[in-house]
């Protein structure tokens, strides 16, 4: 016989302690004993045989898969050292998974009793399956009885943090440290102001693949246990989805959160405000946001996603198929950029096989549209709004309690009649009173600043600024520049189409809701047509006020049909569009 060894344990706690090395030497003495020579080592270190994650995702599932598929033979032999290293799922899970190995010729041995089992022991020997089920069942009812005792006292934690403020465990985030009382958490700064960042970066658009190639690129080390051996602690992909969408950075302890599997937590309760929030909630709202469009919204990737070099990706499409253009570039120098129908380039039935000219088109599409697709919420200064706002909540309570002193004064004057010391504070107070409403005033005007609020003809000169930093040759000013704009375009719920006209050749749409703008470009970047659906019905209705000019323009102007083309039109032209559409027209003309 040549033995295999199994050795497992439960959870990493019991690395610590010595319960690897004792398996493995109690079954080496057994081997050594009956002269079996040690073939191999197996171990599934931190996995549980309640749940059974050990056969599903372990090395022992794996062996048992390798002797079915008789990658084993006739005298190999498996050697733990008690019966629940094998199992302590229910007796018949057991018993049938001992029965199916055995039957293909595996035998199994257990230091324990020094017992072992083949196919014909289990067939013949009826005390041998009842000890098996009775082993079983022992080391079942263990484990159960030591989750529900788990469970409960995890419960009763929970509880008492929800009404006293005790942690429910040392454990946290990374960003955090459990303080030594257990009284509450300290904040890891350099940490959280990585998440801050990592949050930012989100809401400026960037995907997660993105973010942990920059947080590398940067140097930061990653956290955590690595469990790569021998290679650096990076950052990964999964890692960045998981802090982005970690309740905790928001104060909040959600159990069961980064339980991947199947079998979750039946708490499903969040205790608010268990952790020092650590990012602002408009913060995480446009982070999420970004998040949520990158799985609802138009595709975007490809090798240009990172540079951000096609400010329309995910809008543009070939006419004669519907599927996306790809933006490729050219091998000579300077480099020139075209689109190309995907389908078409990797022969997959598409016949329109043109490439159409970039940069052009960026230009004149730019011209036409950013100033539409740029609004105050582009401009906004995230950082300093939330400041702000407190201010301003500061000084209207400020005013509101100096309103009900004058107040109180007034009315004591109206009874006790003429007081020069109660006239005196009075006008103190009127005079404060007055001070505080320019206060409150030039706060208001400053928190609209911070949310990007600006004259009309200030939004055209912030939009030439942002236009001529396309091309910046500061490489972190231009990438911030094209990033914006492009989430711009891909709000305004345009569409971009290619196709070839057979008299005039190549030609590119750009197309907006409820037609209300058209416009046609050559392969050059010239306009060939444009149709502005809006500036129609303001010069048809010059005097309609904003509500019924959108009343208006939803009964004059129609959606793209889609019976005859094989591209989908842009979005429905919503009512909140449509309003948000009219004021930024109105802004920019």
């Amino acid at each position: 016989m040549r033995a295999v060894i199994y050795i497992r344990y439960s959870t990493p706690k019991q690395e610590r302690g010595a319960s690897r090395d004792r398996q493995l030497e109690l079954c080496q003495q057994f081997c050594e004993q009956r002269g079996w020579p040690v073939d191999e080592v197996i171990e599934d270190l931190g996995r549980s045989a309640w749940t059974g994650a050990h056969l599903s995702g372990g090395e022992l599932g794996r062996f048992a898969d390798r002797v079915r598929g008789g990658g084993m033979g006739a005298d190999t032999v498996l050697v733990v050292e008690k019966l629940d290293r094998l199992s302590r799922q229910e007796t018949r899970t057991t018993l049938r998974w001992m029965e199916d190995l055995c039957a293909v010729g595996l035998t199994i041995a257990t230091v324990d009793g020094g017992k072992i089992y083949d196919d014909a022991s289990l067939r013949a020997d009826l005390m041998t399956v009842f000890e098996i089920l009775m082993r079983a069942k022992l080391a079942h009812d263990e484990s159960q009885q030591k989750s529900e005792r788990v469970t409960d006292r995890y419960g009763r934690n929970i509880e008492r943090a929800r009404t006293t403020g005790q942690i429910i465990t040392a454990k946290a985030p990374g960003w955090l440290k459990a303080k030594a009382d257990r009284s509450g958490f300290e904040v890891v700064e350099d940490r959280a102001k990585m998440v801050r960042d990592v949050y930012e970066m989100a809401a400026q658009g960037k995907g997660p693949r993105w973010i942990a190639k920059e947080l590398n690129e940067r140097g930061i080390p990653a956290w955590g246990r690595w469990r790569k051996t021998g290679s650096t602690p990076t950052w990964e992909i999964g890692s960045v989805k998981m802090i982005l969408g970690q309740p905790s950075v928001e104060g909040d302890y959600m159990p069961g959160f980064s339980n991947t599997s199947a079998n979750r937590t039946k708490f499903d309760q969040r205790v608010v405000g268990y952790y020092p929030r650590i990012v602002d909630a408009e913060l995480v709202a446009r982070a999420r946001a970004q998040m949520e469009s990158r799985k609802t919204g138009p595709r975007k990737g490809g090798r240009h996603t990172r540079g951000v070099a096609n400010l329309f990706a995910g809008v543009v499409v070939c006419e004669s198929c519907g599927n996306r253009m790809h933006l490729r570039s050219s091998g000579g120098f300077p480099q020139r950029r075209y689109w190309q129908c995907n389908f078409a380039a990797r022969l997959r039935g598409c016949t329109q096989k043109e490439m159409f000219r970039y940069e052009p088109f960026e230009r004149a599409a730019l011209d036409e549209i950013l100033h539409l697709a740029l609004d105050d919420r582009y401009f906004a200064q995230p950082d300093q709004t939330a400041y702000l706002a407190a201010a301003l909540a500061s000084l209207e309570k400020a005013i509101t309690d100096k309103k009900e002193q004058v107040d109180r004064w007034v009315a004591a004057l109206g009874r006790i009649g003429s007081s020069e010391a109660l006239e005196t504070q009075l006008v103190e107070a009127e005079r404060s009173l007055r001070d505080l409403a320019t206060q409150r005033d030039e706060a208001v005007h400053a928190l609209e600043l911070a949310k990007g609020a600006v004259s009309p003809a200030e939004h055209l000169e912030r939009v030439r600024d942002v236009r001529e930093a396309l091309d910046d040759p500061d490489p972190t000013i231009r990438l911030a520049a094209r990033l914006k704009v492009h989430n711009a375009i891909v709000a305004l719920d345009c569409k971009v189409v290619c196709g070839v006209d057979p008299e005039d050749g190549r030609q590119i749409a750009l197309l907006l809701p409820g037609n209300v703008l058209a416009c046609l470009f050559d392969d050059d970047g010239q306009v060939v047509m444009r149709f502005d659906g809006l500036e129609f019905a303001q010069a048809v209705f010059p005097d309609l006020a904003p509500e019924a000019l959108i009343q208006r323009v939803e009964a004059t102007l129609t959606n793209y049909p889609v019976e005859h083309q094989a591209w989908r039109g842009p979005g429905a032209m919503r009512r909140g569009w449509l309003s948000t559409y009219i004021d930024r027209h109105r802004k920019g003309r």
